[in-house]
């Protein structure tokens, strides 16, 4: 008596295109694994961003730029320590 032939379950894509997208990792993954993929790509885009590198010229400009205004940050924190230093003096002043 011969054995009855069993149904085996259908792949739904084929050997050839299984083995043409096994290089390929977002042809047979799951929803969750391209979701994370793309989340992980998406920081590496950004981290890639924050960390470009400046050219010389416009470098010398930026630190130009920003000793300039660290001068001026300066200067206004003298002025108003000698602002503070005036103001006791003349409480002092007034008090004797």
């Amino acid at each position: 008596m011969p054995k009855a032939a069993k149904d085996r379950p259908k792949h739904t894509a084929s050997l050839a295109s299984q083995l043409q997208n096994d290089k390929d990792p977002s042809g047979s993954e799951s929803k969750r694994a391209q979701r994370k993929r793309r989340a992980a790509e998406e920081q590496e885009a950004e981290d890639d961003e924050r960390q470009q590198v400046v050219g010389g010229k416009l470098g010398r400009q930026i630190l130009t730029m920003a000793r300039e205004q660290q001068e001026e940050d300066e200067e206004e924190d003298e002025l108003s320590e000698g602002e503070d230093e005036e103001g006791e003096e003349m409480k002092w002043r007034v008090k004797e």
